[in-house]
This record gives C-alpha cells, sequence and structure tokens, in this order.
C-alpha cells in the first residue's frame, strides 16, 4: 500500500520576492503604493509576488488586464474576484482556460446579481408601485369570480 504525501517545497528566490514586495509596499508612501503594486503585479516574474500585489490592488483597469492577459490562473482568479466589470466577468466566465477562473467569473457574478436584487426588494413600495387592477370580490358563494 502505497502513502502519498504532499510535498511542499522551498523556493528560496520566490521567499525572496515575497519579502521584498512585503518590505516595498509597506515602506512606500501612500502616493506611490499604487503604481508600485500595478507595476509588480504586471511585470514582476514571479507568480506569487503577483499574487500578492493583486490582493491588494485596486485600479479596476490593471485587474482587467490582469484577469485576461496573466499566465498563473491563480493571479488571474485573485484579479478576477476583485473584479466589478461584469461585462468582462461574463466574458471570463466563457472563455477562460482554466475551470478555476471561470468557477470565480460566476460566483462574482451571481453575487453581484443577489446584491443587486437585494437592493431593489429594499427600496420601500408605494400605492404608486402597485398595479391597478380591480379584484372581485372572492368568497364561498360566488366561485364564479375565483381565479382560475
Amino acid at each position: 500500500m502505497e502513502v502519498f504525501a504532499l510535498r511542499i517545497e522551498y523556493h528560496p528566490i520566490a521567499a525572496t520576492l515575497c519579502v521584498v514586495l512585503f518590505l516595498l509596499v509597506g515602506c512606500a508612501t501612500e502616493q506611490s503604493k499604487p503604481a508600485l503594486l500595478a507595476k509588480i503585479a504586471v511585470e514582476d516574474e514571479a507568480w506569487t509576488a503577483r499574487l500578492a500585489a493583486v490582493e491588494r490592488l485596486t485600479d479596476q483597469a490593471f485587474l482587467a488586464k490582469i484577469a485576461v492577459e496573466d499566465e498563473a490562473w491563480t493571479v488571474r482568479r485573485a484579479a478576477v474576484e476583485r473584479l466589478t466589470d461584469q461585462a468582462l466577468l461574463a466574458k471570463i466566465a466563457e472563455e477562460d482556460k482554466a475551470w478555476t477562473v471561470r468557477r470565480a467569473a460566476m460566483v462574482k457574478l451571481a453575487y453581484q446579481a443577489v446584491k443587486l436584487s437585494d437592493q431593489e426588494a429594499a427600496a420601500p413600495v408605494t400605492e404608486e408601485d402597485l398595479p391597478k387592477t380591480e379584484t372581485p370580490e372572492l368568497s364561498p358563494w360566488n366561485w364564479r369570480n375565483w381565479p382560475k
């Protein structure tokens, strides 16, 4: 009987890049943080550094670019989870090559649809919103007027 074990390898380059990213993001000024995050998210060679940058990025244009163009599915999925553009999410849900990215886009679309319907349901209903129809009086004795 074989025993399967999870093998975790230590990658010193990826670990170093993560530490550098943490230091850069933590030490950067407030004005330079978005530009630095965008540069790391788009240009860095290590997918772990790009992933860490995408999780902190708020610029929708960069997130859209990353969600479509990045080669690592983990980075694309993280970008999809932060996107708000429904048309782009629908395109990604149909066309992305990784099923996890497509699923993340579908979940995000469904969440946004539920959120919108909850906002509409929370709106107060007035008399003007109700349809103007006459309802016949319903009783056991005038059963011919009952709705069919």
